[in-house]
């Protein structure tokens, strides 16, 4: 019991560093969920007769800037759970997983619990699994929620506009980035305003799925704490002393002292009258 516990205090500080992972990566795309509202709302407005989109397109591409310097910042350990970049291109070939406890079963093997967050978790109908922000990577098959063109195929858009690229020019030719000029037609800026009404959709939806995540990781927290302070209890009356029963004992030795003691003291004390008489 006491190995399971100390077991337990280890899966307890693994707990808190997926949760703080967890809350990182929920943490930036809360962020960005609120970046793309402005940036909707900057293309409401230019879709409006008379609008210089050239001067709008300035505040765009602001706020493009703003929500890659956020994801690319979202790291924590080591992990970003929102950009895909050369470091981490392979460990989004899985899941990733984050302990939630250790379990011993009826037969006494212990195994470590784990959550999963990854694949499946933001994929739309007909659509490969979108489960991250940013993709930078070119040959791995993946896409970010901002990067990618697939939103437009699926809405029927005429152009496969993205939000923003990737890095790197091998990747420009795989969208239309989103960008305003004098040039553009209110029916483009239409088929603009979709494409990041679908995109901004399953970002909410992946915040939720992190958010999620992060309170089913703090319930998770609080039992394991409940459950290793109930080991304590248990192992204390196993082997440790009642100490209502002992603290009673006590008394009641202390007790037989002092009334032994008082007993020798009237026995000297009559001894030493008695001594008076013959002198």
């Amino acid at each position: 019991m006491r190995s399971d516990n100390l077991a337990l205090s280890s899966a307890q500080d693994a707990i808190g560093l997926g949760a703080a992972k967890v809350d990182v990566a929920y943490g930036g795309v809360s962020a960005v969920v609120d970046l793309m509202k402005d940036f909707k709302a900057r293309l409401v407005t230019a879709s409006e007769d008379g609008v210089d989109r050239s001067k709008v397109n300035i505040e765009l591409s602001q706020l493009r800037d703003q929500m890659r310097s956020i994801v690319e910042n979202s790291s924590f350990s080591g992990e970003n759970w929102l950009h895909l970049n050369d470091q981490n291109s392979q460990g989004w070939n899985t899941p990733k997983n984050v302990v939630s406890g250790i379990l011993r079963n009826a037969q006494g093997q212990v195994s470590v619990t784990t959550l999963e967050f990854g694949k499946g978790l933001a994929e739309l109908d007909g659509l490969d699994d979108l489960s991250l922000l940013i993709d930078d990577v070119a040959g791995t098959g993946r896409s970010g929620l901002l990067t990618s063109n697939a939103f437009a195929a699926e809405l029927g858009v005429p152009q496969a506009y993205v939000i923003m690229h990737t890095k790197g020019a091998a990747h420009n030719t795989e969208g239309i980035e989103i960008e305003l000029t004098s040039a553009t037609t209110a029916d483009q800026v239409a088929d603009m305003i979709d494409v990041v009404e679908a995109v901004l959709a399953q970002t909410v939806r992946l915040s939720a799925q992190l958010g999620s995540l992060s309170a089913r990781i703090d319930l998770q927290e609080e039992f394991s704490r409940r459950l290793g302070d109930s080991i304590d209890q248990g192992i204390g009356r196993l082997v440790d002393a009642e100490m209502s029963a002992t603290s009673t004992r006590l008394k009641a030795l202390q007790t037989q002292q002092q009334l032994a003691t008082q007993a020798l003291s009237i026995a000297n004390g009559s001894t030493s009258n008695l001594l008076q008489l013959f002198r």
